[in-house]
C-alpha cells in the first residue's frame, strides 16, 4: 500500500509518501502516486524552495509555507485523496497524522 502523509505546521509543509501500491501489471495506481510526487517536487524545486530526501520506497519533502508552496501541496494532496477514494486497497491520506477514510470506512471498522 501506498501512504502519503501530508503534515501541515505553521511555518512548513512536511510530506512523506512511502510504499508501494500493488495494484496490478503495470501498477497504474503506483504510477499515478510518483507522478503526484514528482510533480510536488518540480513544481516546489522550481520555486527554489523545499528540501527532497529520496529513499528506496519513500520519498520525504519539506517546503516552507508560502503561498506558491501551499498551492502547489494542496493540489498533490486532493490528487491524492481522488486516489485514496478511488483505490482504497491501495492508497491512503494521512493528514496532519489523520488517517483519513470515507464515511463507510468508518461504519465498517
Amino acid at each position: 500500500m501506498t501512504t502519503a502523509a501530508f503534515n501541515r505546521r505553521k511555518d512548513t509543509d512536511l510530506i512523506l509518501i512511502c510504499g508501494h501500491a500493488q495494484y496490478a501489471q503495470p501498477d497504474i495506481v503506483c504510477s499515478a502516486a510518483s507522478m503526484l510526487a514528482c510533480t510536488l517536487a518540480a513544481a516546489l524545486e522550481h520555486k527554489g524552495m523545499f528540501s527532497f530526501e529520496k529513499n528506496d520506497g519513500s520519498v520525504k519533502i519539506q517546503t516552507a509555507r508560502s503561498a506558491a508552496s501551499d498551492a502547489a501541496v494542496d493540489t498533490v494532496r486532493e490528487g491524492f485523496r481522488l486516489l485514496s477514494q478511488k483505490y482504497p486497497e491501495n492508497v491512503r491520506l494521512v493528514e496532519n497524522g489523520m488517517l483519513w477514510r470515507r464515511p463507510e470506512d468508518e461504519q465498517n471498522s
